[in-house]
């Protein structure tokens, strides 16, 4: 695993958003998607593969021209392939953030 590190610089970006799924391990009362993700059959619960997030990132590069993106959706940190994911961003130019 490489090493991630926290920064305050801050520059203009060409920033998107990808939604890996409502899978999250929390149940928020203020939560507005908690119908969808308290039930496993909802189409928009489970997480996306690995391979159909990959393929949603180079799109925004190679398409859009962007060079951040925001991972977010249900809860990220607990997507399985998340490290993976992040390391796929940053070789193809694309600053990934979990926000919180």
């Amino acid at each position: 695993m490489k090493d991630y590190f926290f920064t305050k610089i801050k520059k203009p970006t060409r920033r998107g958003v990808i939604w890996l799924g409502q899978t999250c391990n929390l149940k928020c009362y203020f939560c507005y998607y908690i119908s969808k993700i308290e039930k496993n059959s909802h189409p928009e619960h489970p997480f996306f593969s690995l391979e159909k997030s990959k393929q949603m990132c180079k799109t925004l590069t190679k398409h859009y021209d962007l060079n951040s993106i925001d991972i977010q959706g249900g809860e990220p940190t607990i997507y399985p392939y998340i490290f993976e994911l992040l390391d796929y961003c940053n070789s193809i130019g694309l600053r990934p953030t979990l926000p919180i």
